[in-house]
């Protein structure tokens, strides 16, 4: 995870902003995933996954 941003319009900046960056240029948008999420909610639920 990169960060949490207010809107998906800054997320996608940042996405773009790290495409340029040393490593991460090296993959395709498609392994950027941008997703909403509530406010003062538990989002993960399942456990720690390896």
């Amino acid at each position: 995870m990169i960060g949490i941003y207010s809107s998906r319009e800054k997320a996608e900046e940042v996405k773009e902003k790290f495409k340029m960056k040393k490593g991460f240029c090296r993959f395709s948008d498609d392994c950027f995933y941008i997703d909403a999420y509530e406010v003062n909610q538990d989002n993960w639920t399942d456990g720690f996954v390896t």
